[in-house]
């Protein structure tokens, strides 16, 4: 998406509505982004069949339809899980 066509969405939706989705400066997509429980925003990124998070928003992708996010109570890292049906 390019910053046109996210401004124009920012218009119509409230800004809360798209708040896990982020946008480069450039204008190029950044996938899914989570901010845990201390404040601290990590990036979903895909190695094969290998989902991870990082604080590098580089080369990140979208979250599948099919996970959830959870996150370790005591570290308070996200961790991707299949959802269950």
């Amino acid at each position: 998406m390019r910053i046109n066509e996210i401004k124009n969405k920012k218009k119509r939706f409230n800004i809360n509505c798209i708040s896990q989705l982020k946008y480069l400066i450039k204008g190029d997509f950044m996938g899914f982004e989570h901010t845990n429980k201390k404040g601290v925003k990590y990036w979903l990124h895909a190695k094969g069949r290998l989902m991870f998070f990082s604080k590098d928003p580089k080369d990140s992708i979208d979250l599948p339809s099919n996970m959830t996010i959870v996150e370790n109570e005591r570290t308070g890292l996200p961790m991707v899980k299949k959802k269950v049906a």
